[in-house]
């Protein structure tokens, strides 16, 4: 089966929420699937995200590389602590670092 990944726009309000949500892991996931609903901005590559980090930057998911941009664009700077699924955000404000 493996992951998949979607990445979405979020207002900076709603970005908040979920890291307010990060122990309460229903709750999130609902949030989640809602605000994907509620979005015109998201992008589901299906699991070509592995394929996309390995063409990026020559290295595996399973391969730690600390502070590499283009990992960062495809995996998200800060995961979500004590969730099942693999939640991570970026911040605008690193954005235009990792581009």
């Amino acid at each position: 089966m493996g992951m998949i990944a979607n990445y979405q726009y979020l207002p900076d309000n709603e970005l908040e929420q979920i890291k307010c949500l990060s122990n309460q892991e229903d709750d999130l996931l609902d949030f989640a699937e809602d605000s994907a609903d509620t979005h015109d901005i998201l992008i589901d590559i299906d699991k070509m995200w592995d394929a996309l980090l390995f063409v990026m930057t020559g290295f595996s998911s399973s391969e730690f590389l600390d502070d590499n941009p283009l990992r960062e664009a495809v995996l998200g700077v800060t995961p979500l602590e004590d969730v099942s699924e693999y939640i991570a955000y970026t911040e605008k404000s690193r954005i235009s670092a990792i581009s």
